[in-house]
């Protein structure tokens, strides 16, 4: 966690949070079945600037705060596990190197971990009664497809142009 020592580095993941709040709680297009939302731009760029951790960590600390001051149910940690989850997968994949195979892949990891397959057994255990996994996450198929495809439209265009945005470490 050393790379959490500097003051601009705290600066810079705290606003982060705070845009992964408000793009999440805000600024998401919802309908009964379908949720797509750009939260995964704020956590792109603390994946990219500060690695797995830095990816963990605000997607993490935005989901627990989220939940706690608008609330959309109950909290079950499970979700923020999940956040964090895909946080560092984010991290994993394009820490300071944003070639769009590896966009892809974390885009396609983090889908099918954390929204197909943790979130998946998150609704099952928490809000289903009868509801087999496989049941949940077939009916997750077209909310993970659709943000598949928002996400690599999306991250390329602005992760290419990080490399003009000089940012002291």
């Amino acid at each position: 966690m050393s790379k959490f020592k500097s003051v601009q580095t705290l600066a810079v993941c705290g606003m982060l949070i705070a845009l992964d709040v408000v793009l999440t709680r805000f600024l998401s297009f919802n309908t009964w079945n379908l949720r797509i939302g750009f939260s995964f731009i704020a956590v792109a760029l603390a994946a990219y600037w500060y690695g797995p951790a830095g990816g963990a960590v605000v997607h993490g600390v935005s989901d627990l705060l989220g939940a706690l001051l608008f609330p959309i149910g109950a909290y079950f940690p499970g979700y923020t596990l999940t956040a964090a989850v895909i946080g560092a997968l984010y991290g994993l994949f394009f820490y300071r190197n944003a070639r769009f195979v590896r966009i892809a892949g974390a885009v396609l990891s983090s889908q099918v971990v954390g929204s197909l397959l943790l979130n998946s057994l998150w609704i099952t255990l928490t809000f289903t009664k009868g509801s087999t996994f496989l049941a949940i996450l077939l009916t997750r198929l077209p909310q993970a497809g659709a943000m598949t495809l928002v996400q690599l439209i999306v991250l390329p265009l602005m992760l290419f142009q990080l490399k003009r945005i000089p940012l002291k470490r």
